[in-house]
């Protein structure tokens, strides 16, 4: 290879080499000022955000009023049927609703570390209601149609434990017909 072979391989090699480094300047300019469109938000306050499908599809609502912060979603008919709150006091919860609305199962933790799990009736009336309460104790409730404790345990944080099954007379009296130990 001759000296003017060489030298214009080495021109050749060389406007390539300026070329490639042009387009990756050129890269890295619109990379970065497409990066500096704006300062970021460190922070989005909303009272209320609404996620939805746009097709009539279920819906997640996140919503924070009356000192209470509530994510729901709601079903494709408009019904709410799960939502989990916490409340200013500590107080947090999660609720299940049947196809009408109504609140069927309610979960929940107090800040002073009670935990409770209610069932109820599709008029409201708690049915079946379970708690773990902060001094250790544990128990069970049944509630007739009427909201009346008709048979209630516990276990307490010794391990003692006991049940009553209560009647109540029509003038709304508890009669007790037996309590075990």
């Amino acid at each position: 290879m001759t000296t003017e072979q060489r030298l214009a391989k080495l021109e050749r090699t060389n406007r390539l080499w300026q070329w490639l480094a042009g387009t990756l300047a050129l890269l890295l300019t619109a990379l970065v000022s497409m990066g500096q469109v704006g300062p970021v938000p460190k922070e989005l306050l909303l009272k209320k955000l609404t996620i939805s499908d746009g097709k009539g599809g279920p819906e997640i609502v996140l919503v924070s009023r009356n000192e209470k912060a509530v994510v729901a979603v709601i079903d494709s008919g408009g019904t709410p049927r799960i939502s989990a709150a916490v409340e200013k006091l500590g107080f947090a919860s999660v609720a299940h609703y049947d196809l009408d609305g109504n609140q069927r199962i309610t979960t929940g933790t107090a800040s002073d570390g009670l935990a409770r799990i209610i069932h109820s009736d599709t008029n409201g009336q708690n049915r079946i209601e379970t708690a773990t309460f902060p001094s250790g104790n544990a128990g069970v409730s049944h509630y007739d149609a009427k909201g009346g404790n008709r048979v209630a345990t516990l276990t307490s944080s010794d391990g003692t434990a006991g049940t009553m099954y209560a009647n109540y007379n029509g003038n709304g009296d508890l009669e007790i017909i037996r309590s075990l130990p």
